[in-house]
């Protein structure tokens, strides 16, 4: 994803496009949308997720990065919570309840806009 992505920046290369694509120019801060399950049955899932998570954090503040954690799921948010509970920033759980829906997933989209304005 993020190859397509500085790909496709590239090829806008001179253009007025949005900043979500050609950055502001600043990268102190990163925000990682961590998003697991609410509930069990997903061990595999939510362990990958979490691993990654860690690794890509520890990367990031080797190099001077502040990190920020925005937790989608329940599980992802627990097990994080132990190390990393100072980083985390918001936590949305049970969006799934009684089904996930394409306003619930607008709603977090427009929340983290706001983050990166």
């Amino acid at each position: 994803m993020e190859a397509m992505i500085q790909n496709l920046a590239a090829s806008t290369a001179g253009q007025s496009v949005s900043p979500l694509l050609s950055g502001h120019g600043r990268e102190e801060t990163y925000l990682l949308v961590v998003a697991t399950s609410d509930r069990g049955l997903c061990g595999g899932f939510n362990t990958a997720i979490v691993r990654a998570t860690r690794k890509r954090v520890r990367e990031l503040e080797a190099a001077g990065k502040k990190v920020k954690l925005y937790c989608v799921g329940r599980k992802g948010a627990e097990i994080l919570q132990g190390e990393f509970s100072g980083r985390i920033v918001a936590r949305k759980t049970g969006i799934a309840r009684p089904r996930l829906t394409y306003g619930v997933a607008e709603g977090i989209a427009a929340e983290l806009l706001q983050m990166f304005e």
